[in-house]
């Protein structure tokens, strides 16, 4: 402890270790600091540009026996090759009375870019729930939008005041979620 009215030591004692040492020399060259911390954000900022921002899943494995199997079925055109969209249409009081406004609902589904195939509805043992699935031309992630989009708005359009229509697949989850932020 120094004596009365002697003075306090002004000089910090020596940090310890690899970030005590960075942050004393950080603390007696401010700028040269703050000028490195700049040059650092702006080469990332700059390296993360010439990166480019698109962004694909590429599932493609070359050389192995289910790459063989999924470049077949594209190349023959195989109704299997694609992601689906599942069509379940509701009806409390039994689909029925429905099949023919459903069958027109896919009929329409079966014209829209995008679509390769329609399955015909299965209905429940209940006769209260039917479904039908809808194949893609291409994996869930490379259908656009606006195609899953057009698919759903023409069988939700097309159902009226009939059946309580709802979807489901990978296509429609893509579909329905909503941009990225900045992160």
């Amino acid at each position: 402890m120094p004596a009365k009215g002697s003075a306090l030591p002004t000089e910090a004692p020596a940090a310890a270790g690899r970030f005590g040492r960075l942050a004393a020399w950080s603390q007696r060259r401010r700028w040269a600091a703050l000028a490195l911390w700049v040059a650092v954000v702006a080469a990332i900022t700059v390296g993360s540009q010439a990166a480019g921002a698109a962004y694909h899943n590429d599932f493609a494995l070359p050389g192995t026996d289910s790459q063989a199997a999924a470049d077949l079925m594209t190349e023959h055109g195989s109704r299997q090759a694609g992601a689906t969209v599942q069509i379940v249409a509701e009806d409390a009081r039994g689909l029925s009375g429905d099949r023919q406004q459903i069958g027109q609902m896919l009929g329409k589904v079966r014209a829209l870019p995008s679509v390769t195939d329609v399955g015909e509805l299965s209905v429940s043992k209940s006769g209260t729930i039917g479904y039908a699935t809808v194949t893609l031309d291409a994996e869930a992630q490379d259908v656009p939008k606006d195609h899953v989009t057009e698919i759903i708005d023409t069988a939700q359009a097309a159902s009226g005041d009939g059946p309580r229509i709802e979807f489901a697949g990978d296509a429609v989850r893509g579909a329905e979620e909503g941009g990225g932020g900045g992160a």
